[in-house]
């Protein structure tokens, strides 16, 4: 396999950090090549090199964050799932593409989605191993709560600034009886 040029992921680095920035102060769709190229300190051909449009770099950038907060967080004791919660928020505050402004402005965003996928997996493993009896729909149905919670605390979160630690939302959510959904 061929080692990828410098040169490339340089100019790939400058264009997806200048439609970070972009996507700071407008919305994806509003965001022409033009100006990116401009803040990137690239030309329009050296864009369209690599990218069909802003949507296709835009996607890179989700994938690259996707399989950067997925690598932080490791598969939880299923015993403490509390493990589970506390890496998943300590990778979104470190992944700069979940802010608020970046995710009202990314109107098709997919990452959300994504991530909720992936952890739907993880959270069916935990209790196929803590309760083996759930049929596939009970676990659905425990995925759906689990989701529509995880959803809303980590908008919440987020809208706050992700000011509070990682361990003070699993203790809230441990508090609140979250938990329950992964006991026996």
């Amino acid at each position: 396999m061929n080692k990828p040029d410098p040169r490339t992921i340089f100019t790939k680095t400058m264009l997806k950090t200048a439609c970070r920035d972009l996507i700071e102060k407008k919305q994806l769709a509003k965001i022409t090549v033009n100006e990116l190229c401009e803040k990137a300190g690239v030309n329009r051909s050296t864009f369209y090199r690599y990218y069909p449009d802003i949507y296709a770099l835009w996607a890179e950038i989700e994938e690259d964050s996707f399989t950067d907060l997925i690598s932080r967080i490791n598969l939880p004791d299923a015993r403490d799932p509390k493990v589970f919660f506390s890496d998943l928020f300590d990778a979104i505050k470190a992944n700069q593409i979940l802010t608020p402004t970046a995710l009202q402005h990314a109107d098709s965003s997919l990452l959300i989605p994504k991530i909720m996928e992936h952890y739907k997996r993880v959270a069916f493993v935990i209790w196929q191993i803590n309760q083996p009896g759930l049929s596939k729909r009970q676990l659905e149905y425990r995925f759906s709560i689990l989701l529509g919670a995880l959803t809303a605390t980590v908008q919440e979160w987020i809208q706050n600034g992700m000011t509070d630690s990682s361990d003070a939302i699993a203790e809230m959510m441990k508090e609140l009886g979250f938990w329950g959904l992964f006991e026996g």
